[in-house]
């Protein structure tokens, strides 16, 4: 090996245990980044191609008096197939939290004009946000 040196960090071999197998399928251990970001979207955007899913996630603020921006923090890209079992994972989470809080509220979605209509692909519409 051209690098002797050993691997060090949370990828290293020696620090993370096996995790045994279920039913044939590796489980995945989840190990945590300290450096992760966090990041709060109050709208999203939601594209598809024939090759995978984006999704944009962004903070709606007003910059101007009654004049809103989406500033986009991040935009996560996954395949159609990670992207159904996520949705089936945030679904059945939505649940859990109805069961134990209630009906979450829906919010309404506004059809932007014409003029603003978004490209082919485009899934969900962006979320505007509802006047006071």
């Amino acid at each position: 090996m051209a690098n002797d040196k050993p691997v060090t960090g949370p990828t290293a071999p020696a620090q993370i245990a096996p995790v045994p197998m279920q039913g044939g399928i590796i489980q995945v251990q989840r190990i945590a980044n300290p450096n992760r970001p966090v990041i709060y979207a109050n709208n999203s955007l939601v594209v598809g191609t024939q090759w995978d899913i984006q999704m944009y996630f962004s903070l709606v603020h007003e910059i101007a008096p009654m004049q809103f921006g989406a500033v986009e923090e991040v935009m996560v890209v996954m395949t159609p197939e990670h992207a159904l079992a996520f949705v089936k994972a945030l679904r059945t989470n939505l649940d859990k939290y109805e069961e134990a809080q209630g009906k979450v509220r829906e919010i309404k979605v506004i059809q932007p004009p014409a003029a603003q209509v978004a490209p082919a692909g485009m899934v969900a519409p962006e979320v505007i946000p509802e006047k006071k």
